[in-house]
């Protein structure tokens, strides 16, 4: 349905050179409420349909979202500024990977258990499931939330990032293809404030399943605890890699960074500290600042690029008021800094940086920076 909010509209940015590659609508708190509702009105319905028959459904939803892989490929360049290598063998395969999991693992689930001689366990669909995404991992955080939640019988309001918005058209219009039941797939773009807390208030949503800011994830469970919702979150990190004594840090070192480097470092599980013995740590330096420097920045299309750009502005100066933060803090910069790689200045491109002495009460050393840092 046509947005209540037109014609106002969502520019998608290219980050590779900051041109604007598509609009799409800018949706409103009715919206959200309008999806709710027909999420509602299907879920008696489709948690009755047998579960043979929503199997099919899937089944034939993998064909489909196949047909649109080049597609979702292509935009996946696009919109999250990934290289064209990790679009096509990280990005893309997340949806359907997880598909196949899923319904693999629905032959494995017990929907009826006895518990001891007096309890029986039931389980039964939850009811309306809204699945708010993130934008550094699209298609892989979508797949995790709808398809098990569907699948089991649950109906399902989704609400995509607003800055990867296309690759969950290609998604929403792979399911309306397959057929699926009016109303147990909905879809609603727009802002984190507007849409996003439509569906974390509303008292017709039976479960928030969140990915993203620790600052959003607060927001939404102190929204849900009003109306006593089940809240599920994933929210930032800033794990470490440890390195002990004996390890064979040239051997591991660059399996660890290339982990962090991956999608521009955009990453929650990405492993950005790295702690190593003191009598090793000249070498870890060394290593890590010969493996940085060998990386290709470069635009998703080239072949040669190890790493593209970071998603839009917002997120380039957070990178960089990090970088600086941590001159200012008085860790040693080794390699990289503030500032765009030689050629690439009309993208929102990093250099790929490495930081040493820093000291744990810094706080590049305790905040998520989710860059090449």
């Amino acid at each position: 349905l046509a947005s209540t909010n037109a014609p106002r509209t969502l520019d998608v940015v290219n980050p590779n050179n900051n041109q604007v590659v598509a609009q799409v609508p800018d949706g409103s708190e009715e919206d959200a409420n309008r999806a709710i509702e027909a999420a509602r009105a299907a879920f008696e319905g489709w948690s009755q349909t047998p579960l043979a028959q929503r199997r099919t459904f899937f089944e034939n939803l993998l064909q489909a979202y196949e047909s649109r892989r080049p597609q979702v490929i292509d935009w996946l360049t696009k919109e999250l500024g990934c290289t064209r290598q990790f679009a096509t063998t990280v990005q893309a395969p997340r949806f359907d990977g997880h598909l196949k999991a899923t319904l693999a693992d629905l032959d494995r689930l017990q929907w009826c258990e006895a518990d001891g001689p007096k309890t029986t366990i039931v389980r039964e669909p939850l009811g309306v499931v809204g699945c708010i995404t993130p934008w550094n991992y699209p298609l892989n955080q979508i797949a995790l939330k709808i398809l098990p939640a569907m699948l089991v019988g649950c109906t399902v309001v989704l609400k995509p990032s607003e800055v990867t918005p296309v690759t969950a058209y290609l998604i929403a219009e792979a399911i309306h293809e397959v057929g699926f039941p009016k109303g147990v797939f909905n879809m609603v773009v727009g802002g984190g404030q507007t849409c996003g807390e439509a569906i974390s208030k509303h008292p017709e949503v039976d479960l928030v399943s969140f990915t993203g800011s620790t600052t959003a994830g607060r927001r939404i469970s102190q929204m849900g605890a009003e109306t006593l919702k089940h809240v599920r979150t994933e929210l930032g990190g800033k794990s470490a890699a440890v390195m002990l004594d004996d390890a064979d840090l040239q051997g591991l070192m660059p399996v660890f960074l290339q982990q962090l480097m991956n999608n521009t470092g955009q990453s929650c599980n990405a492993l950005s500290r790295m702690l190593v013995p003191r009598t090793r740590y000249s070498e870890a330096v060394d290593i890590a600042k010969d493996f940085v420097e060998g990386l290709v920045v470069g635009r998703s299309d080239d072949p040669k690029a190890s790493m593209g750009p970071v998603v839009n502005e917002r997120q380039w100066e957070r990178v960089q008021d990090f970088m600086r933060l941590g001159i200012e803090e008085g860790a040693r910069l080794v390699t990289g800094g503030p500032g765009k790689p030689e050629g690439l200045e009309d993208g929102f491109f990093v250099r790929p940086t490495i930081f040493a002495d820093v000291k744990n009460d810094m706080k590049i050393a305790r905040e998520e920076i989710f860059g090449p840092v």
